[in-house]
């Protein structure tokens, strides 16, 4: 679900901070939020795009390659939200 997605982005962002940095689109771009969702905690609130950005930070320059994992292009495309989250996992 959509809150537990969440929490595991959060989980991953807290236990390794030098690693990895929750953000939104939101915050970042300004964007408007997607409706509304269940939270992790069980709330509803708004559907926050996030972004977690994983990279060692103690070696971290601007002119190191990116790489964008998209895991919900299309909202009905559920095993890309899956992959995703377990890749993060796998690299966090």
């Amino acid at each position: 679900s959509y809150g537990d997605a969440v929490a595991l982005l959060q989980t991953l962002a807290a236990s390794a901070p030098h690693l990895a940095a929750l953000s939104t689109t939101q915050s970042m771009f300004g964007l408007s939020t997607a409706g509304t969702c269940t939270q992790p905690d069980g709330s509803r609130g708004p559907c926050l795009n996030y972004v977690l950005q994983i990279t060692n930070k103690a070696t971290y320059t601007q002119t190191r390659p990116e790489v964008l994992i998209s895991g919900a292009l299309h909202g009905d495309e559920r095993v890309g939200v899956v992959t995703a989250l377990e890749l993060c996992s796998w690299l966090v």
